[in-house]
């Protein structure tokens, strides 16, 4: 096994006077550009989400957060491996939303999500063609104990706010 060499001395990146954020590939802006960072570059982005919910996820639902990432990760795979064209869509969609469970737990008021449904279903048009022609469609007004469970809408609530009983702001 390699031994690491001795780091150097070296400053803090900043960028108006901002340090900024540890990232498994820094880049350091051009002279005089002062604009803040906006891309995140990483050869394994998973590493970067588990060091997050090891960070900041409440530690009650730690567990539950890395498991959803362990599965985001497997449909990712499936859904990238090459032959799988069919399937592709459903796969991914799958991986999205345990990483939105995931995001949830760690930086939103959910304990957990072990009776969560998606909140959304998909709608077949008039005379239209399966899968080709399918809308997707919100969910009708659900009780607040059952829409309290679904996943899009612990995510919206996050990014936008409140929901209303009746789910009338809902996307």
């Amino acid at each position: 096994m390699p031994i690491l060499p001795q780091p150097r001395p070296g400053r803090r990146l900043q960028i108006k006077r901002r340090p900024i954020p540890f990232s498994y590939w820094p880049s350091k802006p051009a002279r005089n550009h002062h604009a803040l960072q906006s891309l995140l570059f990483s050869l394994d982005p998973w590493a970067i989400i588990d060091e997050l919910i090891d960070k900041k996820c409440p530690k009650a639902r730690r567990d539950e957060a890395f498991s959803c990432v362990e599965q985001a990760k497997d449909f990712y795979i499936v859904g990238t491996e090459r032959g799988v064209v069919a399937a592709r869509p459903l796969v991914i969609y799958y991986c999205f939303m345990n990483l939105v469970k995931a995001f949830c737990l760690t930086y939103g008021t959910r304990n957990t999500f072990d009776q969560a449904q998606h909140g959304l279903s998909a709608k077949l048009r008039s005379g239209g063609k399966e899968l080709a022609d399918a809308l997707i469609s919100k969910p009708s007004p659900l009780r607040t104990a059952k829409m309290n469970r679904t996943i899009l809408r612990n995510l919206w609530r996050f990014l936008v706010g409140p929901i209303s009983p009746l789910g009338r702001n809902m996307m």
